[in-house]
This record gives structure tokens, C-alpha cells and sequence, in this order.
């Protein structure tokens, strides 16, 4: 008999505690940490604006991914109890913590794309290597790219997806184009042009479609 009033007082107490609480919440005294009840778990990772800086490690995200969770059900909660500022705080800060994972993905995507590009630089194969490789497969390497054309002495003719007439050197690389801000002296221009991308990536495409590596 004892233990089940002393059960009850403690079911009051937590009871009480949670309606102060509550209250707190709803007045805007409690702004550090809306806890629903004593039970709820306190949020592992501290919310930011969507800086990536706030999340430096796989732990940090880990944390972070927890603490949303943890947020979004104490919205839950809330607002099966009616607290409907309440849960938009920890709506709010859900967001929050949703955006600062998102800056880190970012941030950790930049930095992948900034070291490839560092890596091919450090490897990257000169021009007159991959024209010279490249000069011994023109017929077939314009054959590919071009294969609405034919060959018209030691040239390729071809007429391109967009309608403009390409006529390309099966000995040089070197091509024309009617369009006046096309034209180039090799096959590394010709794929700049036909698939739009800078000449590094061009060069780079050539040199895997040949099978050169940079460090040999």
C-alpha cells in the first residue's frame, strides 16, 4: 500500500513538472531546452544556420541526424497536447539542425570535387601527347563523334545533331565549322565544341577514350 502512494506522488510530481514546463515553454521563459517532460533526452547537437563549419565530423552528423529526430518528437508530442508554439520550435529547430547536415554535404562535395581537380592536375597529360596518340585513330574517333559524315579525301564530312556541317583533318585533327566563333587546330577543340565543356575536360575525355594515364 505504501509503495503505490509513493508511486502516485511520483506520477503527480513528474506530472506537475511536465505542466510547468509546459507553461514555461508556451510563455518563452524556457529558451536553452523545451523538454516535454524530465524523460525526454536533451538534444545531442547544438543548431546552427546552415553553417557546414558546425559539423567537422561523421560523429557530428551522427549526432546531429539523432538530435532532428529527438526534436521532431517532442514536436509530435507537443502538439498531441495542444502545445502547438511549442512544437513549432522544435519544428524550427529540426530545420535547423536539417540545414546544418546539408551545408556539411555540400561542404564535404567541394572539397571531394577540389581535390579530383588538384589530382588531375598533378597528372594531367600534355596536349601534344594526346593529339599525337590521338592522330593514328582520327578516322574512327570522328567516326564515333561524327557519324553522319564520310570521309572526302583526308577529310571527315559530317553534319552535326544541331545541323552545322563539320569538316575535320583525318591528319592533323584540325577542323572548320560555317559557325565563326568555331573552328580549332586539334581533336581536343573538336570535343570542347561537341559536347560543350572546357578544354581541360576535353582533353581529359580524349585521353581516357585512348587509354593514357598521366603517370605514363
Amino acid at each position: 500500500m505504501a509503495e503505490r502512494n509513493r508511486n502516485a506522488r511520483d506520477g503527480q510530481d513528474a506530472g506537475a513538472s511536465e505542466a510547468v514546463q509546459l507553461e514555461q515553454a508556451d510563455s518563452g521563459e524556457v529558451t536553452s531546452s523545451r523538454y516535454l517532460s524530465p524523460a525526454d533526452p536533451p538534444l545531442l547537437f547544438v543548431p546552427g544556420d546552415g553553417d557546414a563549419a558546425n559539423i567537422n565530423s561523421a560523429a557530428d552528423v551522427e549526432d546531429a541526424a539523432c538530435s532532428a529526430n529527438t526534436a521532431l518528437t517532442r514536436a509530435w508530442s507537443a502538439l498531441h497536447l495542444g502545445r502547438v508554439q511549442v512544437a513549432y520550435a522544435e519544428i524550427d529547430r529540426c530545420a535547423d539542425l536539417i540545414a546544418d547536415i546539408h551545408a556539411a554535404a555540400r561542404s564535404q562535395q567541394e572539397d571531394q570535387l577540389r581535390t579530383a581537380a588538384r589530382m588531375r592536375a598533378r597528372n594531367a597529360i600534355p596536349p601534344w601527347r594526346v593529339n599525337a596518340a590521338a592522330a593514328k585513330h582520327l578516322d574512327a574517333i570522328l567516326a564515333r563523334w561524327l557519324p553522319d559524315g564520310a570521309r572526302v579525301g583526308a577529310d571527315w564530312h559530317a553534319r552535326t545533331p544541331q545541323g552545322c556541317t563539320v569538316a575535320a583533318s583525318l591528319m592533323t585533327g584540325a577542323w572548320t565549322c560555317p559557325d565563326p566563333h568555331a573552328g580549332g587546330e586539334d581533336i581536343i577543340s573538336l570535343a570542347g565544341w561537341l559536347y560543350e565543356i572546357p578544354r581541360a575536360e576535353a582533353l581529359d575525355r580524349v585521353a581516357r577514350m585512348l587509354g593514357l594515364r598521366g603517370d605514363r
